[in-house]
């Protein structure tokens, strides 16, 4: 994976944007303004915010993303036996295992709760995932919707 480490527009932030995802990269006359005090070097080096924990120990991957969040991780192999598998519930699971463990306890299960109060139902979820002995919450969310006196409740799906 090539970077291009940059700023845009006026801005002195520094930014890193990966090359294979632009779609016609050029070379302009624009000259670069470089802000004050960066040096490439120390950006790129152990303790500069481009550095990344390198060790000879090899890391097996599964990780559970929503739909787009983990795209980034499809664009390029991580390991022979790397694959994104998307799941019912829409998510994608991405693993690259070569060398790891074979099998990663997890699941994933959605926590409801609904009530009536003062002419209202009140709807709330959340979705649970377990990986190994650590719990995550992935999300959560909720509505109220108004009830009519002649409707009876509105039907609220509750996922399991």
């Amino acid at each position: 994976i090539v970077y291009l480490v940059a700023t845009s527009w006026k801005y002195q932030d520094i930014r890193h944007y990966v090359l294979h995802r632009m779609s016609e990269p050029r070379l302009t006359d624009e000259p670069a303004e470089t802000p004050p005090d960066f040096r490439l070097a120390d950006h790129l080096g152990d303790d500069g915010p481009f550095a990344y924990p390198a060790s000879g120990d090899t890391l097996a991957l599964r990780a559970l993303f929503h739909a787009g969040a983990g795209a980034h991780l499809t664009e390029s192999r991580l390991a022979p036996d790397h694959r994104a598998t998307r799941q019912e519930d829409g998510r994608v699971l991405v693993e690259a295992l070569e060398g790891g463990p074979d099998t990663v306890d997890w699941s994933c299960h959605v926590i409801t709760a609904e009530r009536e109060a003062g002419g209202r139902a009140y709807s709330q979820y959340v979705r649970v995932s377990r990986v190994g002995a650590t719990t995550y919450l992935d999300e959560g969310n909720g509505r109220v919707e108004e009830l009519s006196p002649e409707d009876p409740a509105p039907a609220l799906a509750a996922a399991g």
